[in-house]
């Protein structure tokens, strides 16, 4: 039983749910067109393990104590993950054009640059206030929606224009309950929405997001009748997380059941095709 609660929590802790996660989200972008494009899902899989960790490495003493301690704890462990992804990741990016490539460098920019100043005393991305939110919402959206869409050589057309609005929107509500966890230790100057306008108002906001990204499904004729109701159970079941969402948080809370709703969404769909 122990050693199934280690392989769970390297699982979740390692960063390969939430990579996982934007894997299912690059398959639910590809889907209406009956595309599984195992290039993008490695790419997207890969890199973001590998981002996640180095995020993680650079700010290490800001976590908490215990996430930073089994870091330290599984750290060969997750060298040997990181190495693995990281040839994941080349042999990947050998699978795509250059052209595909500098499609998706700025958002491996974005991503460098979220913790890492840019010189001297400047701040990382995420130090800049109310805009840590917004970062990840948009780089998530480019890397599973306009990503895959451009290496695939699909039409820039309204529905990826309303998949893109509806995945930003997703992507933003289901990020608040980390925002709301990690009021404990995020510095004051962040800004984060919670920080700024409370839990409460930024429960509404994620809810005011989902609403729209729900109601997206029925604008015009871009998808099904099965998209749309997968849509509006996903849709129900972030806001049930959200609403519970609290400052202390069972620690698989928001990393393991909010990180895992792209997960459930895909499941969702396989289920109704």
């Amino acid at each position: 039983m122990r050693l199934i609660e280690k392989v769970f929590s390297f699982y979740v802790f390692s960063n390969m749910h939430v990579a996982l996660s934007t894997s299912c989200l690059v398959l639910l972008t590809l889907k209406p067109y009956q595309l599984r494009d195992d290039r993008s899902i490695l790419f997207v899989f890969c890199g973001t393990i590998l981002a996640y960790n180095f995020i993680r490495a650079a700010q290490i003493d800001r976590l908490y104590p215990a996430l930073s301690l089994w870091i330290r704890s599984s750290a060969r462990w997750l060298l040997g993950l990181n190495i693995m992804a990281l040839l994941g990741l080349i042999y990947s990016t050998f699978q795509f054009s250059w052209d595909d490539l500098v499609f998706a460098f700025p958002f491996f920019i974005l991503t460098l640059f979220y913790v890492i100043p840019f010189r001297g005393t400047l701040r990382g991305l995420r130090n800049l206030p109310g805009f840590k939110l917004f970062l990840i919402a948009a780089v998530w959206t480019g890397v599973t929606v306009l990503f895959p869409v451009w290496v695939n050589d699909l039409s820039f057309d309204g529905k990826v224009w309303v998949t893109f609005v509806q995945r930003f929107l997703f992507v933003l509500a289901i990020t608040i309950p980390f925002d709301i966890r990690d009021l404990q230790l995020d510095d004051p100057d962040l800004a984060t929405l919670p920080q700024t306008i409370g839990v409460s108002k930024s429960k509404l906001l994620a809810i005011g997001a989902l609403f729209v990204f729900a109601l997206l499904f029925f604008y015009g004729d871009f998808f099904k009748g099965w998209e749309q109701w997968t849509g509006l159970a996903t849709a129900l079941i972030s806001a049930g997380f959200i609403l519970k969402a609290g400052v202390y948080q069972n620690r698989f809370y928001s990393g393991f059941w909010v990180e895992g709703i792209p997960i459930f969404w895909l499941a969702l769909e396989v289920a109704a095709t």
